[in-house]
């Protein structure tokens, strides 16, 4: 989950699903990211509340409570087997989840800026398309390991 994030306050963007592995969901070497898809139906309303509660919310507070603020887009890598928990934290926008989960923001990302540099984060509306993106990332055929550099197109191995 991504999350706009002005200090005190934090507004969650789009559930998404990152894939790590080059030729399945699930089987394969990790990589950095493979592809994204946005909305998961995994990220339930349930589970998004139990994250607000329990992960996203306490972790702002706690940088906050440390005299470390944090202003910018908060990443939280997240496990969700069986319950939710967080794997790792960035301070960035990640691709290719950003590609998936950005084109379905209607409102103008530079309002949402600058809402996260004044403090005013809470009294900004987002808006978000009802609609479905994805990201597929390409890679030579062999990625991660021992693969052909410098191609002009990719070989498809599945």
């Amino acid at each position: 989950m991504l999350a706009f994030v002005d200090g005190k306050h934090l507004k969650t963007m789009r559930p998404h699903r990152i894939t790590s592995v080059p030729t399945t969901m699930t089987k394969g070497p990790n990589t950095g990211g493979m592809g994204a898809f946005s909305p998961s139906r995994f990220y339930t309303d349930d589970i998004a509340a139990e994250c607000m509660e329990t992960i996203f919310k306490p972790t702002v507070a706690a940088m906050e409570k440390e005299g470390r603020p944090f202003k910018g887009v908060l990443y939280f890598g997240l496990m969700l087997d069986p319950s939710p928990r967080v794997i790792e934290y960035n301070a960035r926008f990640g691709d290719p989840e950003t590609q998936a989960v950005l084109s379905r923001l209607d409102t103008d990302l530079f309002d949402i800026f600058n809402a996260v540099i004044d403090e005013k984060l809470e009294d900004i509306d987002i808006k978000w398309a009802d609609n479905a993106a994805c990201c597929v990332c390409m890679a030579s055929g062999g990625y991660p390991k021992a693969y052909e550099k410098a191609r002009r197109s990719p070989v498809w191995t599945m």
